[in-house]
């Protein structure tokens, strides 16, 4: 299936909006009571506070009191606290659209930035909180095969971050929690911020965890080692040294069996495709296929819209690496947007708190949906930008009115 990038259909991506609450007044642009539901959150919502409600009076109907009372909200036009408009590489960004209190380069104050070194041999860095800029931990890190977690445990700057919580027995999975002690005086080990070893698997000094019932280091016990034997079986019959349920012996290679059972021509089939895919008698279906890229091998595929693309199953109709075909990858189109693969044609979803707001895919997702008075929280919704009422995290800024209660 061939992509066109001229005809494809574009997704939009609507972003989810959270409300700022405001506490303060402003002068009245507009006076509202009913109709501003649309510029309200959700019930429900984390961090709403509601439009205040007079308490009702002693022995009157509560329901009747409530119904007879509401909070008059009026357009708000000055950015509250932690919110201000700050400029970024000499451009004036949007109005109140930095937040004081987590941003990196307008820390506490517009122009406040926070330094950008990173203290690698501390393993940390240079962060925004709560408006100070604060020496922090860098975060999980990634050294190939190896993770780490570095955790400020002792509360020490001098040595920085210095117990990777994924495996310190003292401090396992969070600064402090311990883990016990095994029968031979050893610790039970750390492992992915848990104490102790997987179920199945046996902790062995030296060795970590291990499958006593497969380590031929450690087959039945910790230590006990196998070793061939005086007279090894005839390498023809493709046999190795291996532990099986605990116990030392002769036992077929990987990708081999003893499929008629006949010990003395050894392990003769391959398991790497139909009538013995992966193991003895697994024949796969007409449109199924025998897949080597995986161990051991597998029947792979079978769907409508399923092909082995490189050895692994693939729907071409969704799989935005091999979209309509195997290989032919998506591309991004622009800023803040991501491939995506809808029926078997290329095309971008905008990333969250980001719309394509001109229709253009050529741009990406150009329009910010949580600071743009245009397009606040949606495409085309648009603030009261007249009276300069501003877009604060996706919603048009409304603030309770001088007025404040007013009965009916």
């Amino acid at each position: 299936m061939k992509n066109t990038n001229r005809s494809r259909p574009y997704v939009r991506a609507i972003a989810t909006s959270v409300l700022l609450v405001v506490v303060g007044t402003t002068a009245c642009a507009e006076t509202m009571t009913t109709g501003v539901e649309d510029r309200l959150p959700a019930d429900g919502d984390a961090g709403v506070t509601a439009p205040f409600v007079a308490p009702p009076e002693a022995g009157s109907d509560s329901s009747a009191s409530e119904a007879s009372t509401a909070a008059l909200l009026c357009i708000g036009t000055d950015c509250s606290f932690p919110y201000a408009t700050c400029a970024t590489d000499g451009q004036v960004g949007y109005k109140c659209g930095t937040n004081l209190l987590t941003d990196d380069q307008n820390c506490g104050e517009c122009g406040n930035a926070c330094p950008g070194d990173v203290f690698g041999e501390r393993r940390m860095i240079t962060k925004c909180v709560q408006g100070e800029c604060q020496l922090v931990c860098q975060g999980i890190l990634n050294f190939g095969d190896q993770t780490e977690d570095p955790r400020d445990c002792n509360g020490l700057i001098d040595d920085g971050c210095e117990t990777d919580v994924l495996s310190d027995p003292d401090n396992c999975g969070a600064c402090g929690t311990k883990c016990g002690s095994l029968p031979d005086g050893t610790r039970e080990p750390c492992i992915e911020r848990k104490c102790g070893c997987p179920a199945g698997t046996t902790y062995c000094p030296g060795a970590g965890c291990v499958d006593i019932k497969t380590s031929t280091t450690n087959c039945g016990a910790c230590g006990t080692v196998c070793e061939p034997s005086d007279s090894p079986p005839d390498g023809s019959k493709h046999l190795e040294l291996a532990c099986r349920a605990g116990t030392c012996t002769y036992a077929c290679r990987p990708s081999w069996d003893d499929c008629d059972k006949d010990a003395s021509n050894g392990c003769e089939p391959r398991l790497l495709g139909s009538p013995n895919c992966g193991a003895c008698g697994v024949t796969c279906a007409a449109n199924q296929e025998c897949s080597t890229f995986q161990f051991p091998a597998a029947c792979i595929c079978g769907g409508p819209n399923e092909a082995v693309c490189g050895g692994q199953c693939t729907d071409l109709l969704s799989d935005p690496q091999n979209c309509g075909g195997c290989f032919h990858r998506c591309p991004s189109d622009g800023a803040n947007s991501r491939a995506s693969c809808i029926k078997g044609y290329c095309t971008s979803e905008c990333e969250v708190g980001f719309g394509d707001c001109d229709g253009n895919p050529l741009n990406g997702c150009e329009t910010d949906l949580r600071h743009d008075s245009a397009n606040c929280g949606a495409c085309g919704v648009e603030c009261d930008r007249a009276a300069g009422q501003p877009c604060v995290e996706g919603r048009c800024l409304m603030v309770e009115c001088d007025a404040g209660i007013v009965t009916k």
